[in-house]
C-alpha cells in the first residue's frame, strides 16, 4: 500500500494538474511502481488468505508471485543503479549533437524540437546556445517571436534531464529498499507454508482429563 500510495500521489502531483506529456519517461515508471504497489496488495491479501485457511497451496502461490516481483524490483533497482553515470554521460552527448545538429540542419523537422517541447528546455545550457537564432519549439507561447530572451524556455535541457536522473536514482533505491523488505515477507511466507504442510485444519486441541 505504502508503494501504490506513495508512486500515485507523486504522478498525480507532478503530471495530473498539469496535463502535459512533459517527462513521459518519470511518468511512466511511476506508473510501473503503482502497478507493484498493487500488485503487491493483492498478493497480502491472498497471503492472509492462505495464512487463515492453512492452504499450502495458496501460500506456495504467493511465495512464488512474491519472488517475482522481488527479482524484477532488485534487477530494476540495480540495473538503474550501475548504469545511471554512464546513461548520464550518453544522454548529456546526444543532447549536445542535437543542438549542433539544429544549428547546422535546414530541415523543417529537427528530432531536438521534440525535445524542447517534451521537457519544457530550450538548447543544452540554454537559449544562448543557439546564438541569436529564435528556436519555435523553445517558445513559451505565440509571442515568443517579439521578444524570444524572456518568452522562452530559460532552462537547459541539460539541467532538466539531470533533475530527471536525480529523481530516478530516488526511485531505484527506493525499490531496492522495498525489495529487501519484502524479502522478509518471503522468509516468513516460506516458514508459514511449510508450518502448515499435513496440518489438518479441522484438528483441535481437547482437553484431557487426567485421574
Amino acid at each position: 500500500m505504502i508503494v501504490l500510495s506513495a508512486a500515485l500521489y507523486f504522478y498525480f502531483s507532478t503530471f495530473g494538474v498539469r496535463g502535459t506529456d512533459q517527462h513521459n519517461i518519470l511518468a511512466y515508471t511511476y506508473i510501473v511502481l503503482a502497478a507493484i504497489g498493487a500488485l503487491s496488495f493483492v498478493l497480502g491479501i491472498l497471503g492472509c488468505c492462505g495464512s487463515y485457511h492453512y492452504s499450502r497451496c495458496l501460500l506456495g502461490f504467493y511465495f512464488a508471485l512474491l519472488l517475482v516481483i522481488f527479482a524484477i524490483e532488485i534487477a530494476i533497482g540495480v540495473a538503474g543503479f550501475v548504469h545511471r553515470e554512464q546513461a548520464r554521460a550518453i544522454i548529456h552527448e546526444t543532447l549536445k549533437e542535437g543542438v549542433e545538429d539544429w544549428k547546422n540542419s535546414n530541415n523543417e523537422v529537427r528530432w531536438m524540437d521534440a525535445i524542447h517541447v517534451m521537457f519544457q528546455c530550450c538548447g543544452y545550457n540554454g537559449p544562448t546556445d543557439y546564438g541569436i537564432a529564435k528556436v519555435p519549439s523553445c517558445c513559451l507561447n505565440d509571442q515568443c517571436a517579439m521578444d524570444f530572451a524572456l518568452l522562452s524556455f530559460q532552462t537547459g535541457c541539460k539541467e532538466r534531464i539531470d533533475n530527471i536522473m536525480h529523481n530516478f536514482l530516488i526511485i531505484c533505491i527506493s525499490v531496492i529498499t522495498i525489495a529487501l523488505i519484502e524479502l522478509i515477507g518471503l522468509i516468513f511466507a516460506m516458514t508459514l507454508c511449510c508450518a502448515v504442510n499435513g496440518r489438518d485444519p479441522n484438528a483441535y486441541y481437547r482437553a484431557v482429563q487426567t485421574a
